[in-house]
């Protein structure tokens, strides 16, 4: 552990980097390797911080696909989805339908009870 630099974990969002991983997944390595250090910083392992973890300026950006209103006359008709070739149930079907309507993120929908 206390040979572990900042390089090493630049190394490893490079190597993300050129396997093709997306901006935003590359983002949470940086903030997943941070966190990281920041639980052995209170365990007295390293007095490492991470200060100049730098992510390529040309990782890619995932593209959004936003609903159409025919997707959401869909949504709100049917209760099937298309898995295997097949129409099956949908169980989320009624959470899909609420963070559409209330916008909700997913994180938040999956704290929902």
């Amino acid at each position: 552990m206390e040979n572990l630099t900042e390089q090493h974990f630049q190394n490893i969002i490079n190597a993300a980097f050129k396997k093709g991983l997306a901006k935003k997944t590359l983002s949470n390595m940086r903030a997943c390797f941070a966190a990281f250090l920041k639980y052995c910083r209170k365990s007295k392992a390293t007095t490492l911080v991470l200060e100049n973890i730098v992510i390529p300026r040309n990782a890619p950006v995932k593209e959004k696909q936003i609903l159409q209103p025919d997707d959401l006359n869909t949504l709100f008709s049917s209760d099937l989805t298309l898995y295997k070739n097949d129409d099956i149930y949908e169980p989320l079907v009624y959470a899909f339908r609420f963070q559409v309507v209330t916008g909700l993120r997913p994180g938040e929908l999956l704290g929902l009870q």
